[in-house]
């Protein structure tokens, strides 16, 4: 009977302990998982604190990017502000005032001793005083001679025997004129030039450019009737070196501010090469390079020119050009 009992006793006792390991495991459990949800609830905090921080970054840092942002464009427009008033400073002072008795001064320029034949009265040499005047301030006197035949032609003084011949489709003059009050220099279509050079002797005035540089071809190189000539090369050429621009209209400053002026030029000489010339905004005589070599004397150089960007008038959209001259030279003999 006792023994019974005392195995009843330890059963019990044995069960009551398992019972208490069982709970104690639970315990330790709960304590395991308690844990973990609090790591878990720690490293969504940390993480929502994380992700609150990235976005105030990423605010702060759109909010100084439009800060610079602002920044750029306001210095880029008050950048421009600065630009758009020094082209206006600029352009205001691109007109060139010429004295207004120079001509004692081009006649020197074109080695003229005697001018009683000259006639310095007419609209041409008002022009060519502005040009040739510009031409001895500001360029070469390489430069100059380019251009010079051709004044000296036009004036029909000096005694050299080179004639240099032009035809063009383009009324260039823009000072007042009693006998034709059409003479402009109102760019409206596509200029046309065609030049040549000449011996006096293969030269008359009395026929077309076109005839006379026919006259010349047939005479020197078809017929080789060269005059006095015993020598002349075999392979005959004309040389355009330099184009000359006066822009705008210079008949005076109003007249130059209120109509457009050439900004981008074209120059095609004979349908076969192109040149694109940038104009600065002056009244000032502007020379540029343009070395085409024409390798026969068969006929004129023909060249056209168009203006392809303007700067626009303060009243007028119409774009004058004052002066179109070009730089030409020949091996064609010369002398008598």
């Amino acid at each position: 009977m006792n023994d019974k009992k005392q195995l009843k006793i330890t059963f019990t006792m044995l069960f009551m302990g398992i019972i208490i390991v069982i709970m104690l495991i639970l315990l330790l459990i709960m304590v395991i998982l308690n844990n973990e949800k609090q790591q878990t609830i720690d490293g969504l905090k940390n993480t929502s604190k994380e992700q609150e921080e990235l976005i105030t970054s990423l605010r702060e840092e759109k909010s100084s990017a439009k800060k610079v942002t602002n920044s750029v464009e306001d210095d880029e427009e008050a950048e421009k502000e600065d630009i758009d008033k020094e082209n206006e400073e600029v352009t205001a002072s691109k007109w060139v005032s010429y004295p207004p008795i120079i001509t004692n001064q081009v006649l020197e320029i074109l080695g003229v001793e005697d001018n009683s034949n000259v006639d310095t009265s007419g609209v041409a040499f008002k022009l060519m005083e502005k040009t040739l005047y510009s031409l001895s301030k500001k360029y070469s006197k390489e430069e100059n001679n380019s251009f010079l035949s051709i004044y000296y032609n036009k004036l029909g003084i000096g005694d050299s025997t080179e004639i240099v011949d032009t035809d063009s489709n383009y009324a260039r003059y823009v000072y007042p004129n009693n006998e034709n009050n059409n003479l402009s220099a109102k760019y409206e279509d596509k200029i046309e030039y065609k030049i040549a050079v000449f011996n006096e002797g293969y030269y008359d005035g009395y026929y077309s450019l076109d005839e006379c540089v026919k006259n010349q071809y047939t005479r020197l190189v078809e017929e080789k009737d060269y005059l006095n000539y015993e020598d002349v090369p075999e392979d005959l050429f004309y040389n355009i070196n330099k184009i000359l621009i006066m822009n705008g209209n210079s008949e005076s400053k109003d007249a130059f501010e209120n109509n457009s002026r050439a900004k981008k030029i074209k120059v095609t000489i004979n349908e076969e090469i192109e040149y694109e010339i940038s104009l600065e905004d002056t009244n000032d005589v502007q020379v540029f390079d343009i070395n085409y070599k024409q390798e026969t004397i068969e006929h004129p150089v023909n060249i056209e020119i168009e203006v392809l960007e303007q700067y626009d008038g303060k009243e007028s959209k119409d774009v004058y050009i004052s002066d179109i001259q070009f730089g030409i030279d020949s091996n064609i003999p010369q002398g008598r």
